[in-house]
């Protein structure tokens, strides 16, 4: 009887309609432990996406006590709640650890949906870790599970996940033209895929990473075209953070064009 609410707090998690889900958590029966278990992880979920760490402590030792270590239930979900506390946490090796056993795990119970997921925070904690080569070997991982999938939403995830990895690269190699020319390649393909979905924070930071591969090359002209570009898919009075990182982009480009008066604006 509980999975009809479960489903809804699935359902409201991919919407982000977070401030619905304990209503829905709380008419699930948790006499049974492997309910009590479930309901843990979706509480230590939504403890994550508020940065509320301090709970999500709570609910971690909640879920380490023996009873919930011994019992039948399914460990996917545990599993992949815990990698994503430990990155919050800052512990990287544990985090890595947790999605590493999800894998295996995954992959013995064919379940596509969790082998997928997890291939993409295997990638991006081997990104955190400053190993951006072992993070571009699980995006394809994933890529080419996705495309098996045809799963456009995940593809597009990955997408832009890859040119963050691409990113790191770059910054960490000595002669990192190579790894501009692979942001490049993966930024039409995400673009393309972003307005098929209609995706436009997806377009608009797509558009700035673009701006800033320009900036390095100093191509300033086409890195404010760019930088133009993004600004069209952005919400003026709601996506604060990606504008502030545009406008930067633009003062910082004027100024390296010697036009001080249109860096001031910004």
């Amino acid at each position: 009887a509980y999975q009809k609410e479960l489903n809804t707090v699935e359902r409201l998690f991919e919407s982000k309609e977070y401030e619905n889900i304990p209503s829905y958590l709380g008419k699930v029966n948790t006499a049974e432990l492997v309910c009590k278990e479930t309901v843990l992880c979706y509480q230590l979920q939504l403890a994550l996406v508020s940065n509320r760490i301090n709970i999500a402590d709570s609910f971690v030792t909640l879920l380490q006590q023996p009873d919930f270590i011994n019992s039948c239930s399914d460990k996917k979900q545990k599993l992949y709640q815990l990698g994503n506390y430990y990155i919050k946490k800052e512990k990287n090796d544990l985090a890595l650890e947790h999605f590493l056993s999800l894998k295996d795990l995954s992959e013995l119970k064919k379940d596509t949906l969790y082998q997928l997921k997890t291939l993409s925070r295997i990638a991006y904690v081997f990104n955190r870790m400053e190993q951006p080569q072992k993070a571009i070997e699980y995006d394809y991982l994933g890529l080419a599970l996705a495309q098996q999938l045809k799963d456009e939403k995940q593809i597009l995830y990955i997408y832009s996940q890859m040119q963050a990895h691409f990113g790191i690269w770059y910054d960490i190699s000595e002669d990192g033209q190579q790894y501009i020319d692979s942001i490049k390649k993966i930024a039409v393909k995400t673009i393309v895929l972003a307005k098929k979905l209609k995706q436009n924070l997806e377009i608009s930071q797509t558009y700035s990473i673009l701006a800033g591969v320009f900036y390095i090359e100093k191509d300033y002209l086409r890195n404010l075209r760019l930088c133009d570009s993004g600004l069209l898919y952005l919400n003026r009075q709601r996506d604060f953070r990606h504008l502030h990182s545009i406008f930067t982009k633009k003062c910082d480009t004027y100024i390296e064009l010697k036009d001080f008066t249109k860096a001031k604006q910004f």
